[in-house]
C-alpha cells in the first residue's frame, strides 16, 4: 500500500524542469515546437537576426509555466525585421531577461515584439527591454477567447525614434482582456510622427475588467522632444481611443473598462493628458504624480473615477458625462 501512496504522489508532482541552451533562431524555433510544462530555454549571448514571426502555441500549466529567457538582461539580443516577433497563442509562459529591438527600415513593417492573443493566458513579461516597435506589447481575443490575468513588471519600452508611420503606437495595447498587472515598467518616447499623430504609452480597453497599471515610470518626451505642433502623447488610460463593437469583449462596447486602478505611477513630459479614462467604469487613480502633462481627463457618462492622493499640476476634466470624486487637494 505504501508503494501505491508513493506512485500517487510521484504522478502528481510535477517534473523538474528541464533547462535547455539554445544558440540560434531556427534551435530556438526547434525547442519551441517541442516544449513541454516545466521547461526553461535560455537564449544563448549573441545578435540573433529573427526574419520571421516566431510562433509559440504550445500550452504550459499554471503549476509549470514554460520560460524563455536570457542568462542576464543584455547578453541576448533578437534584432527583428518581421513585423511580429513573437505571436503567443498558449497560456502559461514566461518570457525574461529578453532585449527585443526592431530593426525595420520601414517602421510601419516593425508593429510588435510580442503579439498574445486568443487562449494565451497567464502570460508574463518580465525584466526585458522592448525597442522600437509600433506596439511593442500587443494583446487581444480569438475565436471567442481572451488573453487573461498577464503580467508585464520591471521591463524598458521605449522608442528611439519618432516612429514614421501611420500605423497605431502604443507601447502597451491591451484590447477585450481581464486582469492584466501593469507594474514596475519603464515606458518613454513613444512617438507617432505620421497619421494622426496621437500616441499612448499604454492602454487597456475593449470591455476588459480588473486592469492594474502600478509603480510605472511613463516618460512621454524624455529623449525625443516634441516634434509637431499637432503631436499629441498621452500617458496611461483605460478606454484609450475606443473600440469598436466588434472587437470588444461583449460585442457591444457598453464600457471601454471596469474596475481598474491606476496607483503611484509618475507621468511626466506628455503633450496630452498623463491619464486619459475613455468609458472607464469604476476607476481608481490613487497616488500617482503627474508632471509637465495637462492632467487626467474623465470622459463620457460610463466614466467614473475616484482621485486620490493626487499630485499633478495640469487639471481633473470631466468631459462629455464623465464624472469624477476627487477626495484630495491635489497640486495645480
Amino acid at each position: 500500500m505504501r508503494a501505491f501512496w508513493l506512485l500517487l504522489a510521484a504522478l502528481a508532482t510535477p517534473a523538474a524542469a528541464a533547462e535547455r541552451r539554445v544558440a540560434t533562431v531556427e534551435a530556438l524555433r526547434t525547442a519551441l515546437a517541442a516544449a513541454v510544462p516545466g521547461d526553461v530555454l535560455v537564449l544563448a549571448p549573441g545578435r540573433h537576426v529573427v526574419d520571421h514571426t516566431i510562433a509559440i502555441d504550445r500550452p504550459g500549466s499554471p503549476a509549470a509555466p514554460i520560460t524563455l529567457r536570457a542568462a542576464r538582461l543584455g547578453e541576448a539580443i533578437l534584432a527583428v525585421t518581421a513585423s511580429e516577433a513573437f505571436v503567443v497563442s498558449a497560456p502559461h509562459w514566461v518570457f525574461a531577461n529578453l532585449v527585443v529591438e526592431g530593426t525595420c527600415a520601414d517602421d510601419g513593417d516593425c508593429e510588435h515584439a510580442f503579439h498574445i492573443v486568443g487562449a494565451a493566458a497567464e502570460v508574463a513579461i518580465r525584466d526585458s527591454r522592448l525597442l522600437d516597435f509600433n506596439a511593442p506589447i500587443k494583446v487581444n481575443g480569438a475565436d471567442g477567447r481572451f488573453p487573461d490575468h498577464g503580467t508585464i513588471e520591471r521591463t524598458e519600452l521605449a522608442g528611439r525614434h519618432p516612429r514614421a508611420t501611420a500605423n497605431p503606437v502604443t507601447a502597451i495595447d491591451i484590447v477585450a482582456a481581464n486582469g492584466w498587472v501593469v507594474r514596475g515598467n519603464r515606458i518613454a518616447d513613444f512617438v507617432k510622427a505620421g497619421g494622426n499623430r496621437i500616441s499612448y504609452a499604454g492602454f487597456m480597453k475593449g470591455g476588459g475588467n480588473g486592469g492594474v497599471f502600478e509603480d510605472n515610470v511613463v516618460a512621454c518626451s524624455d529623449a525625443l522632444a516634441p516634434q509637431a505642433a499637432d503631436e499629441a502623447r498621452i500617458g496611461l488610460s483605460f478606454g484609450g481611443g475606443g473600440t469598436e463593437a466588434a472587437y470588444c469583449r461583449d460585442r457591444a462596447c457598453r464600457f471601454e473598462h471596469r474596475g481598474g486602478l491606476m496607483r503611484n505611477n509618475r507621468i511626466t513630459g506628455c503633450s496630452d493628458v498623463g491619464i486619459y479614462l475613455n468609458q472607464a467604469a469604476e476607476t481608481r487613480v490613487i497616488g500617482n504624480t503627474l508632471r509637465a502633462t495637462a492632467g487626467i481627463d474623465v470622459r463620457f457618462p460610463a466614466s467614473s473615477a475616484l482621485i486620490r492622493d493626487t499630485v499633478l499640476d495640469g487639471r481633473i476634466r470631466e468631459r462629455d458625462g464623465g464624472r469624477a470624486t476627487v477626495v484630495d487637494y491635489p497640486l495645480r
